[in-house]
C-alpha cells in the first residue's frame, strides 16, 4: 500500500495534466450537447442530448473525485504512511598492502653513530590516545545537516511530555514525520508526529510518553523531499522512566 501512495505522490504533477485534458473535453462535450438539446426540433432529440449531458457530469464528477484523492494522498496520507529505509550500498573499500622494502642486515661495527631515541614514540602515543571533549563522534545515524535530532539525545531518560528539538530542513522540503520502535533495534515503527514545514533548530513536536510502558525505545526522525527520497534518517535510543 505505501508503494501506490508513493507512485501517487511522485507521479501527481502528470495526473493533475492528464485530468485537465480530460476536463477540456468533457467541457466541449457538454457544450455541443447543450446546444443540441436547445435546437432540437423533436423530444426524441432533446431526450438524447439531455442524456449525453447527464453522462458528462458523472464522468466529471468521477475525475473530480479521482483529482481529490491524488491530492489526499499527497497532502494527508504521505505524513503519515511509514516509508521503509534502505540505505544505498556503497562499494566496499579495496585494501592495497603497501609493500615495505627490505633493508640488508646492517654489519655490526664496533662505534656506533647514531644515538636511539626511546622515549619520542611513547610520548606520541600518549598525545594522541588522550580524548578531547571537542572530539566527540557524532550519533550514527544522525550525520545529516538537514535532517537531525538535538533533543532527547542518546541514552536520554524521559518522563512525562516531552518536546523533540531538531532541524528538519532538506532541499525541495515536503514534510518531515517522527517514529516510534521498541527497543534499540525496532523491527517496525510507529507514526509518532509530523509537520509540513521546515524547522531548522526547533521544536518539531511535543510526545507525551504517559501511555508509554516503561522501558527502551528508539526514536527515529524522517525528512521527505518532493520527490518521496529522504536521507539517511536520524535516530536515538532513550529509556522511558516511571
Amino acid at each position: 500500500m505505501a508503494i501506490v501512495l508513493k507512485l501517487i505522490n511522485d507521479y501527481d504533477v502528470w495526473l493533475y495534466a492528464a485530468a485537465a485534458i480530460v476536463a477540456l473535453f468533457l467541457l466541449r462535450a457538454a457544450v455541443l450537447a447543450r446546444r443540441d438539446r436547445l435546437q432540437a426540433t423533436f423530444s426524441l432529440e432533446r431526450e438524447a442530448a439531455r442524456n449525453r449531458e447527464y453522462t458528462i457530469m458523472t464522468v466529471a464528477g468521477v475525475v473530480i473525485l479521482l483529482m481529490a484523492g491524488v491530492y489526499a494522498v499527497e497532502h494527508v496520507l504521505m505524513p503519515q504512511v511509514t516509508i521503509p529505509y534502505e540505505p544505498t550500498p556503497t562499494p566496499a573499500s579495496i585494501f592495497v598492502p603497501t609493500l615495505q622494502p627490505t633493508q640488508p642486515p646492517s654489519t655490526p661495527t664496533a662505534t656506533h653513530t647514531a644515538t636511539p631515541r626511546p622515549t619520542l614514540r611513547p610520548t606520541v602515543a600518549r598525545e594522541t590516545a588522550t580524548p578531547t571533549p571537542e572530539s566527540r563522534p557524532v550519533p550514527a545515524g544522525c550525520a545529516q545537516p538537514g535532517a537531525g535530532l538535538t533533543a532527547p539525545g542518546n541514552n536520554a531518560q524521559l518522563r512525562g511530555v516531552v518536546q523533540i528539538v531538531g532541524t528538519a530542513a532538506i532541499a525541495r522540503f515536503q514534510f518531515y514525520k517522527v517514529e516510534l520502535g521498541v527497543g534499540d533495534n525496532p523491527s517496525q515503527w510507529t507514526f509518532l508526529l509530523s509537520g509540513n514545514a521546515p524547522v531548522t533548530n526547533g521544536v518539531l513536536g511535543v510526545w507525551d510518553t504517559g501511555p508509554v510502558p516503561a522501558g527502551t525505545y528508539s526514536l527515529r526522525l524522517v525528512v521527505v523531499d518532493q520527490t518521496g527520497n529522504f536521507p539517511e534518517p536520524c535516530r536515538v535510543i532513550v529509556t522511558v522512566v516511571k
